[in-house]
């Protein structure tokens, strides 16, 4: 048995041509295929990347407080 990994790109009607070098010669061979998306990734209930929240939290600063600042005083229009 041999496993063949690799990367091919699908033309615009989504059709992927492959040609393969195997060490079986003239027979008939067991050939199974997976096509995936290399941006798939498993999702949670939600539609989220599995682990994402928990590598998102806490990856941004927290921003400073900001003391608040008394509004300067004008005079009404009459």
């Amino acid at each position: 048995m041999q496993i063949v990994h690799l990367r091919a790109h699908t033309t615009p009607q989504g059709r992927l041509q492959l040609d393969l070098s195997t060490s079986i010669e003239d027979s008939d061979v067991d050939v199974t295929v997976t096509v995936k998306s290399p941006n798939d990734s498993p999702r949670d209930a939600l539609g989220w990347p599995i682990g994402f929240w928990q590598r998102f939290a806490g990856s941004i600063p927290d921003f400073p407080d900001i003391e608040d600042v008394p509004a300067e005083e004008v005079e009404p229009i009459r």
